[in-house]
């Protein structure tokens, strides 16, 4: 029978007779440097916004903030990422490594952890901890704009949008769009209403 591998035809790409560790973390860190970019996209593209604001609808971040996405914005993340390892050529088991962690640093990147601002800026040298992410979702737009991290803080370093943690947590969610929705149809109908 066919599989998934010979469906997609021969394996190639400058990752496929790489070493599984070599291969790990390019793919790691290249779809954390396209993501980061997508994520910053979806905040300034006004269109974009009213879609990824389903995201920022919570009033309350916990790890089922990671998961409240809008369709569509799935749909353009999961069509970046499958671009990226298609034109790298990563094998499918790596994929599925680096998909694993940047699942699960979604999810602790929205989990209710508290941490000394000292403790996640220190952690913060390398990763998007939850106090440095919870700055993202904050109503004050000079934080709201920055940390657009997925997993690594290198790309808001490296470009600007760096914000450190605080010790105090900001108010989160929408101010914006008064009576952000909630249900799950409000969320799939908010990105088309006025």
């Amino acid at each position: 029978g066919a599989t998934l591998a010979s469906l997609a035809g021969p394996a190639s790409g400058p990752l496929h007779e790489q070493t599984a560790p070599l291969t790990f973390a390019v793919l790691l860190l290249s779809r954390s440097f396209a993501a980061y970019w997508l994520h910053r996209l979806f905040h300034v593209v006004p269109l974009l916004w009213r879609i990824h604001r389903v995201h920022h609808s919570d009033d309350a971040i916990d790890t089922s903030t990671g998961l409240r996405n809008h369709p569509f914005e799935m749909l353009a993340a999961a069509a970046l990422g499958a671009g990226l390892t298609l034109l790298l050529g990563a094998p499918v088991m790596v994929v599925a490594a680096v998909d694993a962690v940047l699942f699960a640093a979604a999810l602790w990147q929205h989990a209710a952890i508290r941490m000394s601002p000292e403790r996640a800026n220190r952690l913060g040298l390398l990763l998007i901890t939850p106090p440095v992410h919870c700055l993202h979702h904050s109503l004050d737009p000079a934080d709201h704009d920055r940390n657009f991290g997925d997993f690594l803080s290198l790309w808001d370093r490296l470009f600007g949008t760096w914000r450190p943690a605080r010790s105090e947590s900001p108010a989160v969610g929408l101010d914006d769009a008064p009576g952000a929705p909630q249900s799950l149809p409000d969320q799939l109908a908010s990105p088309f209403r006025p």
